[in-house]
């Protein structure tokens, strides 16, 4: 990992320039032609090793298995399309048997059983290694499958509860595999092989606007795309590398570029033909996923790259051939990009996907699912590559050919989808209630199976179904506080596993999320607080930064991905500025401002050195404190012409490490671990964009099909039955009345 330091160690760029004086001394040790030969036979090592843990795919605490049956798929990114060479899983786990029984366990790969153990002592470790096969993944995943079968007393259902049988995989279980680096074409092959955090490698720590626009962008695509990010700059004159994991060729070391390396320890970059010797040896101070491919980057490749060429060829003229050919072969990335492209490229042999800054913008609809899978060319120019957007008051909840809108349920299972204000929904528009066709089959029992519908972890309703495998409606409002940036739907639903009797074998029957299920749309509640300002900066919007923070790309960067994806920025739709001064003009497009504030705007929260101050709308005090560090405040403005947020901070801020989550507040004090405190200081309540009562607040329409709606039924039926009781009576009142009427008229 490259670092950074303030002085130069004197005494360390000594010891190498000594050494490096010594080794040049020593040249002429090196017989013609041994340095082209180790140029070469590096310009053959075109085999990529990956390693893949659990912890690389989230997976930091160790996955329990105690249910009976419990069953569990985890996918494992490889290349696309790409044969692996000798791939292996190891294994990783411990068990415990603290109730005795028989307790199986049984390990598949893309769905063919490899591996069963059934561990017999009370508890230890299962470690193991399974080969895998090297065929090719359209999907770009191997599937690791885990059964856990234990099984405790006579009948199936016993043990179904918290019980001491339980099987811990732990986040060191890994996929080990190579492939060609020649064999890896497609910008979608390239995207399929990014593990779970993404490494961005940019020019320097200083950007210009135009590198520092696209990584944000970029930046936000990934976030979106479910990846985690991390920088990484070209490594400068005055950085320090640590070389004890790279290893010089024995005819490299006489060259003063690679010599520097070849004892290990910590280095410190003091030539641009140090750097080239990195390129050319794949260091891991090199190596990256994706690189914004502006003509910085391009330019500081090559001239490092011409440095150490001309100091292969000084200590070897057959080297200089040698030299060109490799570089052709494995330094792709110094090569110009096509403006707007997305190229897969090499840096040290390495594959890395290129994006030229102006395809940053369209970013986001090219990492989605969407239209990720037709990047089926290594080198391609993006103009535009949009989510389709809702037309009208209505979106449909299910993209088409959507395949995972079916699956079994033993007990549980849930389907999940999502909303985001600032991609699928049209700007100034928010959910207002959600529609979900469900159909699910008989099952083993007589209970009707129940399904709940969920926004952001708050139950919105549920229903018992009929379960007879027709689709059956359940519409719930959506409350405005329920509301954020990016919106989880999820069906939940649940069913008896097996009868009373515990003689049958639970299994799966099948539920279904009908494709015409869809989600009303109604205008955005007004912008008061931050998650209505999220409705806003959706559609055109403008992203200003302080110019100083360009000077510092590494450590800004996150902060403006972090929250840029947190309100819901749009970055298809985002204009950049850098702002010269300490304020900026109110602009004529909602906001997102970093460490600039609105002119003639009046701050209900500031931060000044060590001390933080919140006032309320009617100037109130809040929060006063002293002696705070690393603390930064977001608030809401909402009293211009267009809504916002301003990030304001003493320096740069926290360094936001951590996925936010802003809420219904209008200011939020932010720390490294993300929102510390979120208040309201408008004091209004918050707003509303559903009537309370849909029953009762609609008006009533009759529809031929809400005869076979069962919840009509079930909803009208005690009505009918008060009706129609009452009116019978006074129906049989009156014809007691007639008839004693008629009786006394026959009398008479």
């Amino acid at each position: 990992m490259t670092t950074r330091r303030n002085s130069a160690g004197r005494k360390a760029t000594l010891s190498v320039a000594v050494g490096s004086l010594f080794l040049l001394s020593s040249q002429g040790t090196t017989e013609a032609g041994e340095v082209a030969d180790a140029l070469r036979a590096l310009g053959e090592s075109d085999i990529v090793t990956r390693t893949v843990t659990l912890s690389d795919l989230g997976i930091t605490e160790p996955l329990s298995f105690s249910a009976n049956r419990v069953n569990r798929e985890i996918f494992i990114p490889v290349p696309a399309g790409v044969p692996l060479i000798e791939p292996n899983l190891f294994f990783d786990g411990t068990y415990l048997r603290g109730d005795g029984g028989k307790t199986t366990y049984i390990l598949s790969l893309d769905g063919y059983a490899v591996a069963a153990r059934s561990p017999e002592g009370e508890r230890g470790k299962t470690q193991f290694d399974i080969g895998v096969d090297g065929s090719a993944r359209e999907d770009g995943f191997v599937r690791l499958g885990i059964a856990w079968q234990p099984l405790v007393g006579q009948f199936y259902c016993y043990g179904t509860g918290p019980d001491s049988n339980r099987l811990l995989i732990h986040p060191d279980t890994y996929l080990e595999y190579s492939y060609n680096a020649a064999d890896l074409k497609t910008v979608s092959s390239a995207f399929s092989a990014f593990k779970q955090t993404v490494t961005l490698l940019v020019a320097g720590n200083a950007l210009d606007s135009e590198s520092y626009d696209a990584a944000w962008r970029l930046g936000v695509a990934l976030e979106r795309a479910g990846k985690a990010l991390q920088l990484k700059a070209l490594p400068a004159r005055g950085d320090t590398v640590d070389a004890s994991a790279i290893t010089v060729p024995a005819a490299l070391a006489s060259v003063p570029g690679f010599a520097a390396f070849s004892n290990g320890g910590v280095v410190e970059i003091d030539d641009p033909a140090q750097i080239g010797a990195l390129l050319v040896l794949g260091a891991t101070d090199m190596q990256a996923d994706i690189a914004i491919a502006g003509a910085g980057l391009s330019e500081e490749i090559d001239t490092a790259l011409k440095a150490i060429g001309a100091e292969l060829a000084s200590a070897d003229p057959d080297a200089e051939e040698a030299f060109k050919a490799l570089v052709a072969a494995r330094e792709t990335l110094s090569l110009p990009v096509e403006a707007g492209s997305y190229s897969v490229r090499l840096v040290g042999g390495e594959p890395v996907m290129a994006v030229q800054p102006d395809g940053a913008r369209e970013a986001a609809g090219l990492f989605s699912t969407w239209w990720r899978r037709t990047a089926t060319s290594g080198d391609m120019v993006i103009r535009a590559a949009r989510l389709p957007m809702a037309d009208g008051d209505a979106m449909a909840l299910l993209p088409p050919g959507d395949s995972d809108s079916n699956f079994s349920v033993v007990g549980l299972g849930e389907w999940s989808t999502t909303a985001d204000l600032g991609g699928d929904i049209p700007p100034g528009m928010v959910p207002s209630e959600i529609h979900v066709f469900v159909s699910a089959a008989p099952g083993a029992t007589a209970t009707r199976p129940v399904a709940s519908v969920f926004l952001n972890d708050m139950l919105l309703g549920a229903k018992q179904l009929e379960a007879d495998g027709t689709p059956e409606a359940i519409s719930v409002p959506v409350p405005a506080y329920t509301l954020l940036p990016s919106n989880t739907i999820v069906v939940r639903v649940q069913r008896q596993p097996a009868p009373g009797d515990c003689q049958e074998l639970p299994q799966g029957y099948p539920v279904s999320i009908s494709p015409d299920s869809y989600v009303e749309l109604a205008p955005a509640p007004e912008a008061v607080d931050f998650s209505s300002v999220s409705a806003r900066l959706a559609g055109d919007s403008l992203v200003v930064v302080n110019k100083s923070w360009l000077e510092d790309a590494l450590t800004t960067l996150p902060n403006v991905i972090a929250l840029a994806d947190a309100s819901g920025i749009a970055p298809e739709r985002a204009d950049f500025s850098v702002a010269d001064r300490a304020t900026y003009p109110e602009p004529d497009k909602p906001f997102l401002f970093f460490d600039v504030a609105v002119e003639g705007v009046r701050k209900r929260a500031s931060v000044d050195g060590n001390t933080v101050q919140i006032t309320t709308a009617k100037g109130t005090t809040l929060f006063d404190a002293t002696g705070l560090s690393n603390i930064a405040l977001l608030q809401a403005e909402t009293g211009g012409g267009e809504p916002g947020l301003t990030y304001s901070a003493d320096g740069v801020g926290p360094l936001i490490e951590k996925p936010l989550r802003l809420r219904h507040g209008d200011v939020a004090v932010i720390g490294a671990d993300g929102v510390l405190a979120e208040v309201r200081t408008s004091g209004r309540p918050l707003p509303s964009n559903t009537e309370p009562d849909r029953l009762t607040k609609k008006p009533f329409s009759f529809s031929w099909r809400l005869l076979t709606d069962t919840d009509f039924w079930f909803r009208q039926v005690p009505v009918l039955m008060t009706a129609l009781i009452l009116g019978g009576f006074v129906l049989l009142m009156l014809l007691a009345r007639i008839a004693k009427r008629r009786r006394r008229d026959d009398k008479s």
